[in-house]
């Protein structure tokens, strides 16, 4: 689109945070990681990750690891997806803050 808007906000979490599946009213939608614990400090290796679907994860094919995507990332990483895909942090257990911004991208009619 020619003429459009873009709206940032950051997401700062705390071991326990997460952010549960959802989707924004965009057209374009990112993620810039900002501070992130490294992998070889957290248990697991999916802790505090995007994960997109296809599905919200209240619907039983979502529980059987169909049709999901677990994305890895690194500080600086820029993630961008369509708006209109499901996704979720998935709950983040590490010592320190995970810390990123995330933006829409919306077209002005």
């Amino acid at each position: 689109p020619k003429k459009y808007n873009i709206n940032a906000w950051y997401i700062r979490l705390k071991s326990g945070g997460q952010v549960m599946s959802h989707i924004h009213d965009g057209w374009l939608s990112g993620v810039i990681y900002i501070k992130k614990t490294s992998k070889k400090k957290l248990n697991f290796t999916s802790e505090g990750e995007l994960e997109v679907n296809y599905r919200f994860s209240n619907l039983k094919k979502f529980k059987k690891n169909l049709f999901r995507k677990t994305i890895l990332v690194k500080e600086g990483n820029l993630v961008l997806f369509p708006s209109s895909l499901p996704h979720r942090v998935i709950p983040y257990k590490g010592s320190q803050e995970r810390l990123s911004i995330a933006f829409d991208m919306k077209p002005l009619r």
